[in-house]
């Protein structure tokens, strides 16, 4: 075997790389046991014959049978071989005093699938009228041999009936293989209760083959995160098996001759196992280069096999605990003789980053804890490689125990979402874990050239600090730190390490402290074998010329290994900041809503971050699927204007107000600005922390320096309106807005109230055929007091018989998704307190 086992600390590395991280090679396992139909009649017989008919077993798969193409060689039948007994397990003796040839057994050869026996052959013929007729296909040659008197010697034992010890056989191939034996499948039926006497109304028996081997198909897409070309790839130098068993028993374990389970699995069930060195698979994958669009296939063969599941308690809550998150720990999970298929080869990410992997396999019905191999069956697993992961920590997001990685490499790096920053400032860590006691990594932060360390000057969006260098400055007001395991600079947790604040002057006050050493770091494994470094990046926003959209932009980092004073390796790798796109608003300045308010612009961001890990020490709380809007029972004295332009207000305002409130009337335990490192408390907390702070310590931030925001309703609908093809997210999904819920509909006139316990959310979707949809297709949820949120999506039938759709006031408990905008400074009104700026009939004071 190419890889070993053991990795930095004693721990495991598993599949994850720069960037990318690999909920899995994720296999999704579906097995399947279908017979193929059985013919109808048509041979011609004469007075006094039966004919046996076999047809060969079919596997199918999970599609209808019409679908499922054939595979020949699986149909394909060498010999038979045809027993009949009476119903206590003894021959059906021949007639005529013993004279006639047949003894109870026919040997067939030349793929022939039909014979015609004479019923009159048979000496006791009510014995034949319940008859036991077992038919095996395809054995190996020498399973069954002629003792002299026209039936196998190797059915004889004491004390037992020939059909108990057929019954009991192992049916062994020459040689072990994982491919269809030269002589075709192994196959095998019973048939009780057959009527061969001169009486049978049935002339013709029809028998359903069962393959004694299980068909799996291993079927390979990429579907990176990143990618870069024909990058990332992962080729194939070695595909081999372990624990697969040897041969398998003419009476299958697991499964009865009706189909029906066994329940012997229970009692662990397999032959001899191949346990020697995993043999090499001959052809499959081996050569073969996986990348996007380009997907690779193989089919193996097994007999039967199942183990045990180990019992594991799986590091997450109750929440997350799917199958997606299981199937990365299914190898904690098998015993020690459990079969699995290993997988060898060397992936490169899109950043032409390589490195040695092998991922194992585990084998069974589903991907999380089935290790049973049911005969007759066929196994499709679906596998999607999105990257490869390491982790050293049980509890960590990111960890697939299926995967490790080689240490032919000095240092392996792991870091993720180096293509995906959003255009907010973004602290990104990246963790170092070196394979030699003598090795060292540089990073450097290119210049505009790309090939020279960037200058004070240059790139001055990105710098980096180190674990070391924070540890070193050991100023508590600025880091959450420890020393990480073995003494060395390693995160112990997410955000270990990191600033509790992005601060307006950080980037140059990191270029300030450590000069060239904010462009240029370099990590020697005597300082501990596994460390991190963090990289921060400034904000990525519009400047005074307002933009349509804000591109994209990138940084060149040079990564040099070293062993000792060799270098053994040079690359480079691209980190990527996402740009902005623009928004229009102009609701307030038109038509029948015109409240004689400025038309401005905003600008949202790209990604929805809270959906994935980005820290390689994430727990798996540490994601969700959206955000409360929280608060619940807490007034934020937004909403309170029966004029319902003044209720919508704007969403910077709202936000700062919102925050305002939260941490005057939410107590000692939470009275603060929340740190890098603190979940967010909801939907408004959430964009509020992508604001940079004002210089200092204390993570301050006023009022009219809010720029990022959760928006308005009326924002957010304009937002998804404008970009609706831009972002699948956008289409027919709930999204939280910063209005808190009236108590009652501020349309119909009054002091609507501010109602604690909901809040509003918006969701729209493209039906242009929709007489509720505006003129350009859109319907959107309406999310008045009187539009509450149900989780079946109920539609409403409003009094003249229109369909309308159930809106998102919905209790402020609830998740839904967030978008966070950008409001830029030219755009924000010159008097912050807005609502003194409208009386309460919307005319401009």
């Amino acid at each position: 075997m190419i890889l070993t086992k053991e990795m930095a600390m004693n721990r495991k590395f598993i599949l994850r790389g720069w960037r990318s991280w690999l909920c899995g090679l994720m296999a999704l396992s579906l097995s399947a046991c279908i017979d193929e139909e059985l013919p109808g009649s048509g041979i011609g017989l004469k007075e006094g014959e039966i004919s046996l008919q076999w047809i060969a077993a079919n596997m199918g798969q999970v599609v209808s049978k019409g679908d499922d193409p054939k595979n020949g060689d699986e149909t394909k039948i060498s010999n038979v071989h045809i027993f009949l007994f009476d119903a206590n397990g003894e021959y059906l003796q021949p007639g005529h005093e013993g004279q006639d040839g047949f003894q109870g057994y026919k040997y067939l050869t030349d793929g022939t699938k039909n014979w015609v026996l004479q019923t009159s052959m048979f000496a006791d013929q009510s014995l034949a009228q319940n008859a036991i007729v077992y038919v095996l296909a395809n054995m190996p040659e020498g399973t069954f041999t002629d003792d002299g008197d026209g039936k196998p010697d190797k059915l004889v034992e004491p004390g037992k009936s020939p059909m108990e010890v057929l019954e009991s056989m192992t049916i062994m191939l020459p040689e072990f293989t994982t491919e269809i034996p030269e002589i075709g499948l192994p196959m095998v039926i019973k048939e009780e209760g057959v009527d061969l006497s001169n009486d049978a109304a049935n002339k013709i028996v029809s028998l359903q083959l069962r393959s004694m081997m299980a068909r799996i198909d291993l079927n390979f897409i990429m579907n990176p995160l990143e990618s870069d070309g024909n990058l990332p790839s992962l080729e194939f130098s070695k595909v081999s098996v372990g624990n697969f068993p040897k041969g398998g028993k003419v009476v299958p374990q697991l499964v009865n001759w009706d189909s029906s389970t066994t329940g012997k699995a229970e009692e662990t069930v397999g032959m001899e196992l191949n346990t020697a060195e995993e043999g090499t698979l001959k052809g499959g994958l081996t050569g073969q280069v996986l990348r996007s669009g380009h997907p690779q296939s193989m089919t193996l063969y097994m007999f039967e096999h199942a183990r045990l599941a180990l019992d594991y308690d799986y590091p997450m809550d109750e929440d997350e605990n799917s199958d997606y998150y299981k199937q990365r720990y299914k190898n904690e999970r098998a015993k020690q003789d459990a079969a699995y298929i290993e997988l060898e080869g060397v992936y490169t990410s899109h950043n032409s980053l390589s490195y040695k992997v092998i991922y194992r396999l585990y084998v069974g019905a589903n991907p999380v804890d089935d290790f049973t191999i049911m005969p007759n069956c066929q196994y499709k697993n679906n596998i999607t490689v999105t990257g490869i992961t390491v982790n050293n920590y049980g509890d960590e997001a990111l960890l697939d125990t299926r995967v490790t990685i080689d240490k032919s490499t000095p240092a392996f790096i792991e870091i993720l979402r180096e293509r995906r920053h959003d255009a907010h400032f973004n602290v990104t860590p990246m963790d170092v874990y070196f394979n030699r006691d003598n090795a060292s990594i540089t990073i450097e932060i290119l210049g505009e050239n790309g090939t020279d360390l960037a200058t004070e000057g240059e790139k001055s969006w990105i710098r980096m600090e180190s674990y070391h260098q924070a540890y070193e400055a050991a100023n508590e007001n600025l880091y959450d730190f420890g020393k990480g395991k073995g003494g060395g600079y390693a995160a112990r947790f997410a955000g270990d390490g990191k600033r509790k604040y992005f601060t307006t002057d950080l980037l140059d006050e990191l270029e300030n402290s450590y000069g060239e050493g904010s462009r240029k770091v370099t990590m020697n494994a005597s300082d501990g074998m596994e460390q991190r470094v963090y990289f921060y990046i400034d904000e990525n926003v519009p400047g005074r010329d307002l933009p349509d959209i804000v591109p994209d932009r990138t940084a060149t980092l040079r990564i040099t290994y070293k062993e000792g004073e060799s270098t053994v390796a040079t690359k480079t790798a691209i980190i990527t900041q996402k740009g902005m796109q623009k928004v229009y608003f102009d609701k307030f300045s038109r038509g029948e809503y015109n409240k004689g308010r400025e038309a401005y612009y905003f600008y949202i961001e790209h990604e929805e971050e809270y959906l994935a890990h980005y820290d390689p020490k994430n727990v798996y709380t540490q994601t969700y699927e959206g955000l409360e809007w929280g608060l619940d029972g807490v007034r934020t004295g937004l909403g309170v204007r029966s004029d319902f332009a003044e209720y919508l207000s704007w969403g910077w305002y709202n936000t700062a107000k919102i925050m305002a409130s939260f941490r005057a009337q939410r107590g000692s335990w939470r009275g603060h600005e929340m740190t890098l490192n603190e979940l967010p408390s909801g939907a408004a907390e959430y964009c509020y922390n992508k604001n940079k702070r004002e210089d200092g310590v204390d993570g301050t931030l006023t009022d009219e320096n809010v720029r990022w925001f959760l928006p308005t309703t009326s924002e957010l609908e304009y937002a998804l309106e404008a970009h609706y093809g831009s972002y699948d997210v956008f289409q027919d999904k709930w999204y939280w807005s910063s209005n808190p819920g009236a108590t009652w509909n501020p349309w119909y006139g009054g002091d609507a109230g501010e109602n604690d316990e909901y809040a509003r959310a918006t969701r729209i979707k493209y039906e242009p055929g929709n007489n509720e949809a505006n003129d350009y297709g859109f319907v959107h949820y309406q999310s008045n007091p009187n539009y509450i949120y149900t989780e079946d999506g109920s539609i409403y039938e409003g009094e003249d018989g229109r369909a309308r759709y159930y809106g998102g006031y919905a209790k402020r408990s609830v998740k839904f998704r967030i978008r966070a905008a950008y409001i830029p400074e030219s755009q924000v009104p010159n008097d912050w307190e807005l609502q003194n700026r409208y009386n309460s009939n919307g005319s401009v004071n």
